[in-house]
């Protein structure tokens, strides 16, 4: 009975075995200056809802489509231009527009026409939202885009409504805010304090 028992543990293991040694293949390709990109020093990466992959670097913007570049730099003859070629970083923003954050400020790419908009002011205003930066934006798995302002704290935005919903409640200092499942997001405050929050009307807010 037990050589049985050892014959078939020995059948299950060999087809197991398989399985077990087959791993996943992954294929990389590098891509650099060699293919069109504008600079190796890659500051920060993003994919739009249609498929672009966004990268920007110390010396301009790039759009990559899979297959080739488009860069986009500063025009001292554009107005319409990317101001600054230095690249921090890429949010998606309220009305399909890309939020840029550069070295000399926060600018607005339209890309619909392939533009910037050098002052975020006018679109903010519209929105209810003071001044003319915003510290970072942030969407969550509903679409709603989260964001914070650096004086007046968190705002969340439903696209197709206007204006943004300010949540008071949450306090003029945040650090941090990270989308969650099941509409609850986290918010992190800077004295420490790590609170849940949900959106839309009304805001939810329990401190931990």
């Amino acid at each position: 009975m037990k050589q049985y028992a050892v014959i078939f543990f020995l059948l299950c293991l060999l087809t197991a075995l398989p399985s077990v040694a087959q791993t996943p293949q992954y294929q990389f390709t590098r891509i650099d200056a060699d293919q069109g990109l504008s600079n190796s020093q890659i500051n920060c990466i993003y994919k739009d809802n249609k498929g672009f992959m966004w990268f920007g670097t110390m010396s301009g913007l790039n759009r990559y489509d899979g297959y080739s570049f488009r860069i986009f730099r500063n025009d001292l003859h554009d107005s319409t231009s990317l101001p600054d070629n230095f690249i921090e970083r890429i949010t998606d923003g309220p009305d399909s527009l890309l939020w840029i954050y550069a070295r000399d400020g926060q600018h607005i790419f339209d890309p619909s026409t392939n533009t910037f908009r050098r002052d975020p002011q006018p679109l903010l205003q519209q929105l209810g939202i003071p001044g003319n930066a915003l510290t970072n934006i942030v969407k969550d798995e509903q679409g709603h885009l989260w964001l914070i302002h650096p004086t007046t704290g968190l705002y969340c935005y439903t696209p197709g409504t206007k204006p943004a919903v300010h949540l008071e409640a949450a306090g003029n200092n945040i650090a941090a805010f990270a989308p969650g499942a099941s509409n609850v997001n986290w918010i992190l405050h800077n004295n420490g304090v790590l609170e849940k929050n949900g959106c839309p009307h009304p805001p939810h807010h329990q401190p931990y």
